[in-house]
Order: structure tokens, then C-alpha cells, then sequence
């Protein structure tokens, strides 16, 4: 399969890596002028969850292809987009003329209604997923890692499409299992608020390795995440 990564972000370069070291062809688009900051290549430093639950050790230096550029008329099968929340709406507003016969992947976190949030673009080409790694990028090294499941989703009848399918069927012969989210608006609303308290302990503990060592802390993250599922559940999610 011929995918591009929409950014060169943690997230597009953890499952890039994997996507490609599975036999498929793999791009990423990158702003005009960005190319040439990040280089024809990157150090990878991760562990990869797909063979352990401790995770492979994976250290080598990876070539990349950038591009800063995407035609209409491209020959993509699949375009994974994976920003941050308040870079969607710029990122489907690049995409919308430019989508072609592509599907869209939306794999990164949402809070306002996924649906409204890309509504430019054709909803029967978007399929929606969530990743299960995370890290960092220490100047040209990336460190971090990615769990064996990834998160595949339904919005309005989203996972009854051949596009989902095929993304499915993608990821799996990656070597990676599905964790399917039958009301998957109400779980990124949900996973916002966990991620939103997991913050605040993490910047009043200083790191995150101190927060997960901290009952007293993890409890307080427990009972700010409970003081906003009103928030969720006015939104109209179920928690």
C-alpha cells in the first residue's frame, strides 16, 4: 500500500517506521520549507510492542522520504493524519482538495464532534483510529515506543465501510491487534479528559515517572477526571 503520513510527528513517525518495515510504501508531507529542517533521515530509538509486552529494543538510523507537496491527482491509497487536536482544522482544510481517491485515517484525539470536525472532506473516505504509543523526538533522535493494539473506531456508521476494512486489514498484517470502540465519539471525548488530568499531575509532580510513583498524585488525577465527565456527558457522551 502506497501511505502518507501527514506530518513528521512522533505518532507519524512511530507507525511510518512499522508501516514500512511491513513491506508498504511510506511518505511523509511536511510544511514547505520543512524538508530540509528534518532531514533525509532519523534515529530511531524505540521499543516495539508487536513482539513483547516489554518491547523490542529498535535503534538504527532510518531513511525517510519527505515531500512538501501533494497533488490533487495523487496515487496515495491512504493518508494518516495524526496532529494535534487544534491542528486538525488546518489539516483537513490542506486535505479537502486534495484527498483524491485516498482514504483518511484521523488518528489523533478529538474534542470537538469528530463528524462536524471533518466535515469538509468525504465522509465515506474517513475512517477513525487511535494509536497506542507515544515518546519524543531528543533533537534528531526519536525515543518512545508503541503497544501491540491500536484503537479502531465507529462514528455514525464509520466501521461498516470498506475504507475501515482496509485499514484494518493493514495494521494487522503489520502484526498489530485491533481494539475496536463501538461509540468511539464518546471515547476520544473521554480519553481528552484522561489525558487532561494526567497533565496536571504531571506538571505539579514535575515528570511523568514521578506521577505514576505517586498513589496520592494518581488519585488526584483520578478525582479531576471524575469532577469533568459532566463536561463529557453534557457534550452528549456516555462515559
Amino acid at each position: 500500500m502506497k501511505i502518507l503520513m501527514f506530518g513528521r510527528g512522533v505518532i507519524s513517525t512511530l507507525y511510518g517506521w512499522a508501516l514500512e518495515k511491513a513491506g508498504n510504501e511510506v511518505d511523509f508531507y511536511v510544511r514547505p520549507g520543512r524538508a530540509a529542517d528534518f532531514g533525509s533521515s532519523v534515529d530511531v530509538d524505540i521499543r516495539d510492542g508487536r513482539a513483547s509486552s516489554k518491547g523490542k529494543p529498535v535503534q538504527e538510523n532510518w531513511p525517510i522520504t519527505l515531500r512538501e507537496d501533494l497533488e490533487p491527482d495523487h496515487d496515495y491509497d491512504l493518508i494518516i493524519v495524526s496532529v494535534n487536536h487544534d491542528q486538525l482544522d488546518s489539516a483537513v482544510d490542506f486535505l479537502q482538495p486534495r484527498v483524491g481517491g485516498a482514504t483518511i485515517l484521523i488518528f489523533n484525539n478529538v474534542w470537538a464532534d469528530p463528524a462536524a470536525a471533518i466535515s469538509r472532506l468525504p465522509r465515506e473516505q474517513v475512517a477513525w483510529g487511535f494509536p497506542g504509543g507515544g515518546g519524543g523526538f531528543d533533537v534528531t533522535t526519536l525515543h518512545g515506543g508503541f503497544a501491540k493494539s491500536i484503537f479502531l473506531g465507529d462514528i455514525d456508521g464509520s466501521s461498516r465501510t470498506d475504507r475501515h476494512r482496509v485499514v484494518r486489514e493493514l495494521f494487522t498484517k503489520a502484526g498489530f491487534s485491533i481494539s475496536d470502540i463501538a461509540d468511539f465519539r464518546s471515547w476520544l471525548w473521554f480519553h481528552f479528559i484522561l489525558d487532561a488530568g494526567i497533565m496536571v499531575g504531571w506538571l505539579r509532580m514535575g515528570s511523568f515517572d514521578a506521577l505514576v510513583r505517586s498513589r496520592p498524585a494518581l488519585k488526584e488525577v483520578v478525582r479531576l477526571v471524575r469532577e469533568m465527565i459532566p463536561v463529557l456527558t453534557a457534550k452528549g457522551g456516555t462515559s
